[in-house]
């Protein structure tokens, strides 16, 4: 079983790939994770292997992510072999501490950690990537993933190839929890009169944060700060307060629209 989070498709193609590979399913966590008053059992068999694969948000696993590790419940027959896929655009920190620390809880150890540097699409700080960067990571990342499938194939363990960059412990421990409790505000999306009331942005949403009521999104509740909602928009109507404005926009180009609202339903 392959569990994945995603917002703009990097992390799904990723999944995509390895469960090519492996010959092995793939399960969304936002829909594994919508109904949350339920423990999710997943048996695994003596076989199988575990994987989880989801990019990292300001140096941390998205909560979606860590709060599904905390409630899913895993049976085995022997202990599986588990690997964990982190999707970044730069660095990952310290992200990886918090997904161990479950994982141990429940008596599982990591046997593959891998980092894969893909390009960005958070633009609300910076920018997204100009087209030579993002079709050089793209291009890197395609023998990052094979060379990761090889490993995967022949069960290798042991193996941390994780990019955590400078100050990984102090950017995780300080700037991911101010941004868990600050920037994922829904307050300051905005959708321009350009907006063509397609839905996309609803449907692709992994939190279901996004209504459309009267033909244009509304925003409330949770969100993830995925930006997909910006990046997957048409007609580019949707922004971050005057953030995003004028900015680029990315979502994985392998990865179309109706797959990634299949990650939601």
């Amino acid at each position: 079983m392959i569990a994945y989070f995603s917002g703009t498709g990097n992390s799904l193609y990723v999944a995509k790939q390895l469960a090519h590979h492996l010959s092995d399913e793939l399960k969304s966590i936002a829909v594994e994770s919508m109904d949350s008053k339920n423990e999710r059992t997943y048996l695994i068999g003596s076989s199988e292997k575990l994987g989880i694969v989801f990019p990292i948000y300001s140096w941390g696993a998205p909560e979606i992510v860590l709060k599904w590790l905390e409630t899913a419940v895993c049976e085995w027959e022997s202990k599986p072999y588990v690997y964990v896929v982190i999707t970044c655009g730069e660095d990952i920190g310290d992200g990886m501490r918090a997904v161990e620390k479950i994982l141990s809880k429940k008596k599982l150890a990591v046997d593959v950690a891998y980092t894969i540097v893909m390009p960005n699409n958070y633009m609300i700080m910076g920018d997204v990537y100009d087209e030579k960067t993002e079709k050089r990571l793209l291009a890197s990342s395609e023998l990052e993933i094979a060379e990761l499938a090889k490993l995967l194939e022949s069960s290798t363990r042991g193996v941390r190839h994780l990019r955590k960059g400078k100050l990984a412990f102090l950017r995780t421990a300080a700037v991911n929890p101010l941004f868990n409790r600050f920037a994922r505000t829904t307050t300051s999306f905005r959708v321009s009169e350009d907006c063509t009331s397609c839905g996309i942005c609803s449907e692709i949403c992994p939190t279901k944060t996004i209504s459309m009521v009267e033909g244009k999104p509304k925003w409330h509740g949770d969100c993830a700060q995925c930006l997909g909602c910006i990046n997957y928009c048409p007609v580019k109507a949707i922004d971050f307060g005057d953030k995003t404005k004028k900015k680029g926009r990315y979502a994985h180009p392998k990865i179309t629209v109706d797959e990634m609202k299949l990650t939601t339903k």
